[in-house]
């Protein structure tokens, strides 16, 4: 693919299963325009459902993914010439996600919650992250 030739590029849950995930980034960086988007949705290794994985990646499966520390991904984002415009960490999940039959009040319960995934320091242990950033005009 042609550099700069995408307005926005959405990589979600992907990051983990990718060998090299440095290499994988700065692609999707390179054929970003200048002023593009990126979307990265992926899992924590800092909560404990990416510890749980970490481990099963570690010591079972080499294939149960190798979840990605988030202040890594960040100072690979900003080496590739982006800014991060948004980032939050989903803490349990989106109501959305969850069983039809949840209460009035178990869902306004995780609403609220959810609500400590876009706050420091929540937000670097939620389950998964979604990091929102630009590529730099320059």
């Amino acid at each position: 693919l042609s550099s700069n030739s995408f307005d926005i590029v959405i990589c979600s849950r992907v990051l983990q299963h990718v060998e090299n995930w440095q290499i994988a980034l700065a692609e999707q960086c390179r054929v970003l325009k200048p002023g593009g988007t990126l979307l990265l949705l992926l899992y924590n290794r800092f909560s404990v459902y990416g510890f749980k994985k970490l481990y099963e990646h570690l010591f079972i499966d080499p294939l149960k993914g190798n979840f990605r520390n988030p202040i890594n991904i960040r100072r690979e984002l900003t080496k590739n010439g982006l800014i991060i415009e948004y980032y939050a960490g989903a803490l349990m999940a989106q109501p959305e996600l969850f069983p039809n039959n949840l209460s009035i009040r178990e869902e306004r319960f995780i609403r609220w919650l959810e609500k400590f995934g876009k706050v420091a320091p929540f937000k670097y242990f939620g389950g998964r992250q979604v990091i929102l950033a630009k590529k730099s005009n320059m």
